[in-house]
């Protein structure tokens, strides 16, 4: 992935509506947040990491499994993505 792409791909990110509310008892907290959760997830997909999954209240988890030419038993990466609430 050349460094043009993941610059194109973080101001993505940073343009995305993601909001809280403070006062919600919802997880997310806002709609917003789950929506980018989601766009998270597809693209995830898209990349081809294993074990994608977004829970109801808005977590998402991924692996990425070491390469074929690793040595047999070799970690993996482990990714873990979750919104917040905060007051500031």
């Amino acid at each position: 992935m050349s460094n043009r792409t993941l610059l194109e791909r973080f101001v993505r990110y940073a343009r995305m509506e993601t909001t809280s509310c403070e006062t919600s008892r919802a997880v997310p907290s806002t709609a917003c947040q789950m929506e980018f959760q989601k766009d998270l997830e597809r693209e995830l997909r898209s990349l081809g990491l294993e074990g994608v999954r977004l829970s109801d209240s808005g977590v998402l988890y991924a692996r990425m499994p070491a390469p074929p030419s690793a040595r047999p038993g070799s970690p993996v990466i482990g990714l873990l993505a979750h919104v917040d609430t905060s007051p500031e």
